[in-house]
């Protein structure tokens, strides 16, 4: 599992207080849709991801540009919402 360790104000907005939080405890989703899989290729890799996924669970319903690189032992991940330009 992943947990945050830092998250930007306009995360905080969609998301809440999250840090310290367990990834697959609040986005269960990502296992389905392979994000979590992943977040995996990418640490144990270094090679980041950048892909465009439709995210339909949680609070999500929409398109998203997701970019995702190695930090140390975990990973930056940078989600951009692109829902008004895949419709």
């Amino acid at each position: 599992d992943f947990r945050w360790l830092l998250n930007n104000h306009a995360a905080e907005k969609v998301f809440g207080d999250v840090i310290g939080k367990s990834l697959l405890t609040l986005n269960p989703g990502v296992k389905e849709e392979g994000i979590f899989n992943t977040f995996i290729r990418v640490v144990d890799t270094g090679i980041p991801d950048i892909s465009e996924i439709h995210y339909t669970h949680e609070q999500f319903n929409g398109w998203f540009q997701q970019s995702i690189v190695k930090l140390n032992d975990g990973l930056v991940t940078t989600t951009v919402d692109i829902t008004k330009r895949k419709k």
